[in-house]
């Protein structure tokens, strides 16, 4: 699969999704667990926003980590 068709792929499958994903979300998109997104998110590898203690990642943040990590 091509760079392209991989992106293309990639925002077909988040038009399904708010855009503010939960951590949960983002384990879902990645095909992670739960401790490895919250080490994501707590390095600031994967950036968001913090409403508190809740961690809240807009669509354009997911979407930039994983065009970097691909």
């Amino acid at each position: 699969m091509t760079k392209e068709n991989e992106n293309t792929a990639q925002n077909r499958s988040m038009r399904n999704y708010p855009d503010l994903l939960t951590v949960k979300d983002i384990q879902d998109v990645l095909q992670i667990g739960r401790s490895t997104a919250y080490k994501l998110l707590q390095s600031g590898e994967l950036r968001a926003l913090r409403i508190g203690s809740i961690y809240r990642i807009p669509k354009t943040y997911l979407n930039d980590f994983i065009n970097t990590n691909s």
